[in-house]
């Protein structure tokens, strides 16, 4: 793994067990492993496959990155790309032994309500008949399945 896909691996790791938190999950970070392309970004307890998404432009990642090592100012407003994040991973055929999950998680650098996004996910979603995803998750100022057709229980 290159520093950049570590920094990135380790980025994903916190969130997750952010997440993890949320639900609330009992968990050790041993359990939280990272995975590298094709296969999803996480692997939980060695039986759910976990692909992590934020709900932000990748250019606003990118320059939130960057500013601070050029003395930038980080003033972005950025349209809504919920819709787009998940349609983008929703076309992507991940390989994986395990069942596949989907988190969508916003951070501070989404100017978005959770309300907003949530119903942009939802309607991006009603849009694909075929969808890989055992379960959509959605993590920001709460945490809720968006897609889960076989009401499978928390993990």
């Amino acid at each position: 793994m290159s520093t950049k896909e570590e920094v990135k691996a380790e980025l994903e790791r916190r969130q997750f067990g952010y997440f993890l938190n949320q639900i609330p999950c009992e968990h050790k970070c041993e359990e939280i492993e990272s995975r590298c392309k094709p296969e999803p970004d996480i692997l939980f307890r060695k039986s759910i496959a976990f692909e992590l998404t934020e709900i932000c432009p990748p250019e606003v990642a990118h320059l939130n990155s960057i500013l601070p090592k050029v003395g930038g100012v980080k003033l972005v407003y950025p349209a809504n790309t919920a819709a787009e994040r998940i349609s983008e991973k929703l076309t992507i055929p991940y390989v994986s032994s395990f069942p596949l999950e989907l988190l969508c998680f916003r951070t501070s650098r989404t100017l978005w309500h959770d309300e907003v996004v949530l119903s942009e996910l939802r309607t991006a979603l009603a849009s694909h008949a075929k969808i890989q995803f055992q379960r959509i998750w959605y993590c920001g100022e709460k945490v809720e399945i968006i897609y889960n057709p076989s009401n499978l229980p928390l993990l």
